[in-house]
């Protein structure tokens, strides 16, 4: 379905970091401080929503899911396959490549976020891709045990990395318990750019249970941790494109949350 403008949606709503939104684009790099615009109702109506990033690096949502691709010299790196995304993933590497999808990061083991691989290698079975996950992906998919298609290049936990083509695609795992016993940030080095999903949900308020965290009292950690990383951009699996301003605003607002709480239910003496 084509994304047509309704009146009621001329307006954004105000940004959790003050950033400017602007249409999405396919050839024109994002700039530091701007989000795509109307993007609750394009991720419903559009096939895809598609925006460079960098020269060699770009983000696509679709229905609320996220994921970054790199498009190398021989082939692309995808960043997750959401479940029931995978057509719609490569329709939009295609519609700026003809290069074909010839590795897949998992970001954790959640299906939700990686259950399109199935699907994706399907797609692709003439030459399927590798599959880059960390050391935990792999375990917890064996453990499960997963009929998704198993990791090929297992990375050291917490601090691994491989190459892909020209770049380093490097692993960053939390250092404390957080939504999932995988959880971690991978970045491409040469890009400073990372993905990382179910922690910051760009451009919105805390997802129910703080992305499922486990404890709370953690989370603020791992934003520091995340914080503390190299890049520029990053893709969190909802909401927008993302900057550490993101991540600098649920930091903020985990503070305001605790100083209300402090306030109105005070520990006991």
């Amino acid at each position: 379905m084509a994304f047509a403008m309704r009146d009621e949606w001329q307006e954004e709503p105000v940004s959790t970091t003050g950033a400017e939104y602007v249409e999405p684009s396919a050839t024109e790099l994002i700039k530091p401080g701007q989000r795509v615009n109307h993007l609750f109702p394009r991720a419903v109506m559009e096939e895809f929503v598609l925006q460079r990033v960098t020269e060699r690096v770009w983000w696509v949502t679709r229905q609320f899911y996220g994921s970054l691709f790199y498009v190398g010299k021989r082939g692309v790196l995808l960043f997750d396959s959401p479940l029931g995304g995978a057509d719609a993933t490569l329709a939009a590497i295609a519609s700026v490549t003809s290069l074909p999808v010839t590795a897949v990061v998992y970001s954790h083991f959640h299906a939700d976020h990686v259950g399109g691989s199935r699907r994706l290698f399907e797609l692709l079975a003439a030459a399927p891709p590798r599959v880059i996950a960390s050391k935990n992906t792999a375990i917890w998919m064996s453990r499960f045990p997963s009929d998704l298609p198993r990791p090929t290049d297992v990375l050291d936990w917490p601090s691994g990395a491989t190459r892909f083509e020209e770049v380093t695609v490097r692993l960053a795992g939390f250092p404390f318990p957080s939504h999932a016993p995988d959880h971690a940030m991978f970045l491409i080095e040469e890009e400073r750019v990372g993905h990382t999903a179910d922690v910051v949900n760009v451009d919105q308020l805390p997802f129910g249970g703080f992305g499922g965290q486990e404890p709370l009292v953690l989370l603020a950690a791992n934003l520091e941790f995340i914080r503390s990383l190299e890049f520029d951009w990053f893709c969190g699996g909802h909401g927008n494109i993302g900057e550490k301003s993101d991540v600098d605003f649920y930091l903020n607002y985990l503070d305001d949350v605790a100083a209300l709480v402090n306030e109105y239910v005070p520990r006991p003496t």
